[in-house]
């Protein structure tokens, strides 16, 4: 690219319950212009460009059944992995404020829980 001004534009879309994310850099001074994409979890740098374009959302449980501690606890490290204090710490936050991420983090949440029979409610523009 010429170091002209250059536009970027990101995105990230759910197919098939799977994660996909796209990038395009395009020069106003030459023309040039690159596309990225793939799927799985983003480039951090494609994450934040897609948080200060679209803004995040929040995930929380609209009620938090009796007895789901446990279940509550399993969903959440076979959904995203980490440690059981990380697991706890997640559920408190589902429980209070919510858990908050991209549009597509948020619904590939929100779909699992409710998989696992938990009511839950995704909110724009936290």
């Amino acid at each position: 690219m010429c170091g002209a001004p250059r536009r970027r534009d990101t995105g990230e879309s759910l197919v098939a319950g799977r994660r996909h994310w796209q990038v395009e850099v395009s020069c106003a001074g030459c023309g040039h212009s690159w596309i990225g994409c793939g799927s799985g979890e983003p480039p951090p740098e494609v994450r934040q460009a897609v948080l200060a374009e679209h803004g995040p959302v929040t995930v929380s449980l609209a009620v938090s059944p009796q007895g789901s501690g446990a279940r509550l606890l399993r969903c959440l490290r076979e959904i995203r992995g980490g440690t059981l204090s990380e697991a706890r710490a997640a559920a408190d936050a589902l429980r209070g404020s919510g858990l908050e991420g991209t549009l597509v983090e948020g619904e590939l949440l929100a779909g699992a829980l409710r998989d696992a029979g938990f009511d839950v409610v995704v909110t724009a523009g936290s």
